[in-house]
């Protein structure tokens, strides 16, 4: 799976599900500045607030980009308090090049530099996600994401 069709996919299942689909997320920090965006956001009819946000990567993501990515999970969510589920999303292939060879190591990679970069940042040691890589049982987590909402906002 590609970017694109991890976006298509958000944006497919998210909206079967009946949940809100927001592409590009305005992250708002205390000066009331967009300091980033979040790449999908799916919110349960009525709220305002996410009920999930998805940063999608490379599965060979680089640890700044990382940072990047825990710095506005903590600026949707944690900052305010709000429970929000957080997911960065890792893609496979790019441009017909496969960026990894063993989507397992490919997760583990990417938690052990998250570890490390909230232990490195006491602003994050709250912020947590979950890493999911595009291998087969992807969708089928993506839709149990989507019923849990579902499930939550009934």
């Amino acid at each position: 799976m590609n970017k694109a069709e991890m976006q298509e996919l958000l944006r497919d299942e998210g909206a079967a599900a009946g949940l809100g689909v927001m592409g590009e997320l305005p992250v708002i920090y205390w000066d009331n500045y967009c300091h980033g965006r979040i790449d999908f956001a799916w919110f349960i009819e009525g709220s305002r607030v996410p009920y999930a946000v998805f940063e999608i990567e490379g599965a060979n993501v680089p640890s700044e980009s990382l940072q990047g990515d825990l710095r506005k999970f903590y600026w949707v969510g944690d900052s305010s308090g709000a429970s929000i589920k957080k997911y960065i999303l890792l893609y496979s292939h790019r441009a017909e090049r496969t960026l990894v060879s063993t989507p397992q190591k490919a997760v583990a990679a990417v938690q052990s530099k998250l570890r490390i970069e909230i232990a490195n940042n006491q602003q994050f040691a709250n912020t947590t996600c979950e890493v999911l890589i595009d291998d087969s049982s992807f969708i089928e987590k993506i839709r149990a994401i989507a019923k849990s909402a579902l499930e939550c906002g009934l």
